[in-house]
């Protein structure tokens, strides 16, 4: 083992003598690999008694130096045995007659001498006494350890009595422990350099991964400003094309005479008189002109369309690689301190207010700008769809299916009435004759929400829309096993693709059983099949959440409203990226409160703030109360009436503005209102009642659907530019 550990000891001398100077990586060879005893000995004296004192030494646990074994071949002798003797801690010298007269034990000795320490000496049979007292052996070894040893005629084997003295005698750690403490200091100085190295190497590479996603999330940032940027030039040609138009407008309209038209031209400081046929050519290319101005200005918007889409493709790309780059890092990280402020991708959510005249019919925008979603809640009259629902479901497919189908996540009626079904029947009757017809329809509908509950009365409107539905196979009423309504004792939160979440909070089963009834007398006459009967069960449906021992009840006090219909509307609470919508129906405020609580929304004080608010009813009084505003606050509250039920004196929705105006005098909100005119002399009557409500005192602010456009755009993100 010790030839081995000399030739290693060797090789490390001769590897570090590249990295170290000789003769300081000879010392630390030398300190490592040194030996607790050095044996000094005549070969004329015999070498067996050396090698069994050196066997017993060892097997007591010490390191012993015998150059019968340890000498090595080719080393030049008097080096090696100065070196050797240097590197040991104790000599013992083997004091026989030959020892003294021998060249080697005088120079191993002297060299020991040297070093300042005292060397032993093993007097064989009283070899010290019979020397001269002048003599170099005896003078050393006078005043120096001798530990006798007694050797019979043909016995060479240390006595017991010997090695145990020497083992006294040493001095010193023994070298094992030496090289143990060592190896031990050295393993765990680069254990502790290895930690660090991979702290270290731990931190870069967090930074890096950091630095990584930190860059992605800059360049997607940098990507959807730019193409921010690019949608405020597409904004700014909007509003110029929308002013030439309505300059067209005018000109169109004028009824000037050619005849006037040339004194209008003389007017204006022209010498020559023209011609009237002059004066109308003239007329004719400055429409041309506006026409084309138009034109450029489209062909622009189409053009910075295009460049907007494709900055905000490169930045959605950038951002899922930033995502998965902070996947990376927080799998790698353990520092909660580093957190990501991932840059917004564009997102919709829109309220589309149609113009159906009496009625109301709504298009949600929602999702990325660039793969918008579609929902559809009421469709208005059946004779209104060809000219509100049906050209706007068909400019969305031109625009977003390119030919293809156009996909609603989800078509909602909302009520049963014929202002909000008429619509949606004459969509759902559309797209059969196309699948009669073996073409692929232009529309495509996943999902439909109709409380309806089987055929009754085939000359019911009601029942013919349900048959419809059914020929199509159109999911109705999913995930409800039967009808969509809620626990009476929680809430229904349902998840409406990418992002967007839908809180049932009417009807309940009891409002919906009641509409059940009311279907059965309509359909005693003459019925298709039974009635579904309604099931309060929702095994399969997600986010349905219950209060045991709790039911949100209404107070109907301030209620007047009792129809069946209305009290089994759909009202929704829509939630997207942080904005909220809440859709009214025709259902009162007090359910539509109960649902809150049920869902556990309202603050303590049953106070609670969304982002718009279809006003319930069409603006009715007999459904909402002052109450009802000073608790459910909205920024934006949507009007949707036209005149139809005014009285002859008053406007129908002046008690509800009333109410309104009231409850939030002082406060900051938007009055938007799809009809600025109407039938009997509603915009004259609003104009009239709004008067004596100044806006500067009562805080609000109202907003009027364009009479250029056949519908009204709340943006509560992203604005919709299609």
């Amino acid at each position: 083992m010790w030839a081995v550990s000399r030739r290693i000891a060797a090789h490390l001398a001769r590897r570090s003598a590249s990295l170290l100077p000789a003769r300081l990586a000879n010392r630390i060879a030398d300190y490592l690999f040194a030996y607790d005893f050095f044996i000094s000995y005549s070969w004329s004296d015999g070498a067996d008694y050396p090698r069994r004192l050196m066997e017993q030494l060892t097997r007591n646990g010490y390191t012993v130096f015998l150059d019968s074994r340890d000498h090595l071949p080719g080393e030049d002798l008097t080096a090696s045995t100065r070196r050797r003797v240097r590197m040991s801690r104790n000599l013992l010298l083997v004091l026989r007659p030959h020892a003294v007269c021998s060249f080697w034990v005088d120079h191993e000795l002297k060299v020991f001498l040297a070093t300042r320490r005292d060397p032993i000496a093993i007097d064989i049979n009283d070899t010290w006494k019979n020397l001269p007292s002048d003599s170099f052996f005896f003078t050393t070894f006078a005043k120096r350890l001798r530990v006798p040893e007694t050797l019979t005629p043909g016995t060479q084997r240390p006595s017991d009595e010997v090695v145990a003295e020497v083992g006294r005698a040493f001095q010193g750690t023994r070298r094992e422990v030496v090289r143990r403490r060592f190896i031990t200091t050295v393993a765990t100085t680069l254990l502790v350099i290895l930690i660090l190295a991979l702290w270290q190497w731990y931190r870069a590479e967090v930074q890096r991964r950091v630095s990584n996603a930190l860059a992605l999330d800059a360049m997607a940032s940098q990507h959807f400003s730019e193409a921010a940027q690019i949608t405020a030039k597409w904004d700014r040609e909007w509003a110029r094309q929308h002013e030439l138009e309505s300059e067209l407008g005018i000109l169109k309209e004028d009824p000037s005479t050619p005849e006037e038209l040339a004194d209008a031209i003389i007017a204006s400081g022209v010498k020559r008189l023209p011609t009237p046929a002059e004066a109308f050519f003239s007329r004719k290319l400055r429409i041309n002109n506006f026409r084309n101005e138009i034109a450029e200005v489209k062909a622009l918007r189409a053009r910075y369309t295009v460049d907007a889409r494709s900055e905000r493709a490169l930045g959605r790309e950038l951002l899922a690689k930033a995502d998965e780059a902070w996947e990376r890092a927080n799998s790698l990280s353990f520092d909660a301190s580093i957190s990501r402020q991932a840059p917004a991708a564009p997102r919709l959510f829109s309220i589309e207010m149609l113009t159906v005249g009496f009625g109301e019919s709504v298009i949600l925008h929602y999702g990325d700008v660039d793969t918008p979603k579609f929902i559809v809640i009421d469709g208005g009259q059946r004779q209104t769809y060809k000219r509100a629902l049906g050209p706007r479901l068909a400019e969305l497919r031109s625009f977003w299916a390119q030919g293809h189908a156009l996909n609603l996540e989800n078509v909602i009626v909302s009520n049963q009435d014929y202002d909000r079904l008429g619509g949606i029947l004459q969509l759902l009757r559309d797209i059969d004759d196309f699948r009669t017809a073996g073409v692929p329809p232009t529309i495509a509908i996943k999902n439909i929400w109709y409380e309806s509950f089987g055929p009754g009365s085939k000359r019911d409107l009601r029942t013919t829309a349900r048959l419809v539905m059914e020929q199509l196979g159109l999911p109705l009423n999913k995930p409800f096993a039967t009808n969509v309504m809620r626990p009476a004792d929680g809430a229904v939160v349902l998840a409406m693709g990418d992002g967007l979440m839908g809180t049932i909070l009417s009807p309940t089963f009891e409002d919906v059983s009641a509409l059940f009834k009311y279907w059965q007398g309509r359909g005693s006459i003459s019925t298709v099949r039974p009635l579904q009967k309604p099931v309060e069960h929702y095994d399969g449906v997600p986010g349905v959440t219950r209060i045991a021992g709790r039911t949100s009840m209404n107070d109907d006090r301030h209620c007047r409203d009792q129809s069946i219909a209305n009290r089994a509307s759909h009202v929704v609470l829509y939630r997207f990226a942080g904005r909220t919508f809440l859709h009214g129906g025709d259902a009162c405020g007090a359910q539509i409160e109960a649902g809150l609580r049920a869902a556990g929304l309202p603050a303590s004080d049953g106070s609670m703030h969304v982002d718009a608010m279809l006003v319930p009813h069409q603006g009715s009084s007999n459904n909402v109360s002052v109450d009802f505003f000073r608790r459910i606050k909205a920024d934006s509250y949507l009007f949707t009436g036209n005149g139809r039920f005014d009285s002859d004196d008053r406007l129908r929705e002046q008690r509800v503005l009333a109410m309104l105006l009231e409850a939030r005098k002082g406060e900051r909100y938007t009055l938007e209102f799809i009809n600025r005119d109407g039938e009997k002399f509603h915009g004259a009557l609003l104009d009239a009642f709004l008067a004596k409500y100044p806006a500067w005192q009562y805080g609000y602010r109202r907003v009027f659907r364009s009479s250029s456009r056949d519908s009204m755009i709340i943006d509560l993100l992203d604005r919709v530019r299609y």
